[in-house]
């Protein structure tokens, strides 16, 4: 998996879970790795100085600095998420995760706490996202990508 920032830096993962950073011109910047998260699911660099990486195997959050250093860890279970399908950064750098058990879309500090929730879409739409592949913020909008279904705005 890989991805590429808003300057140009790309990001890859491989099958050992390494992150790396790599600069335009393709040289290697920094590393990160921690294998004890199951395996990465998604990388967002949509602020290349405030990464997020999600492992949906254990249900965390890692929010990284420009260089790939640790900054915070989030178990999602502990903010009360029962089964998180995506996650991505918020505008405000806070964390935006889909919660496909319960059909919430929350918005979450980087402690846990819930800032803003959809409530149950379930409820509110006639065809809810079953499950959500892929989060994405941009501007004022959250988009969620589900399979089969489309695109949710």
């Amino acid at each position: 998996a890989f991805t590429v920032d808003k300057l140009q830096q790309a990001y890859v993962a491989d099958s050992s879970n390494a992150v790396t950073k790599y600069s335009p011109s393709g040289q290697e910047q920094f590393r990160y790795y921690d294998n004890s998260r199951g395996r990465l699911g998604y990388i967002d660099a949509t602020d290349p100085f405030n990464l997020l990486l999600f492992y949906p195997d254990l249900q965390a959050i890692v929010l990284l600095d420009r260089t790939l250093n640790e900054r915070g860890v989030l178990p999602l279970f502990a903010a009360g998420v029962l089964q998180a399908s995506a996650a991505a950064l918020a505008r405000d750098n806070n964390i935006w995760v889909y919660d496909e058990a319960a059909f919430r879309l929350l918005k979450l500090g980087p402690d846990g706490a819930v800032l803003a929730d959809s409530g149950n879409l379930s409820a509110l739409l006639p065809d809810p996202p079953r499950r959500g592949a892929q989060l994405m913020a941009r501007g004022n909008w959250v988009y969620l990508n589900a399979p089969g279904q489309g695109i949710y705005v």
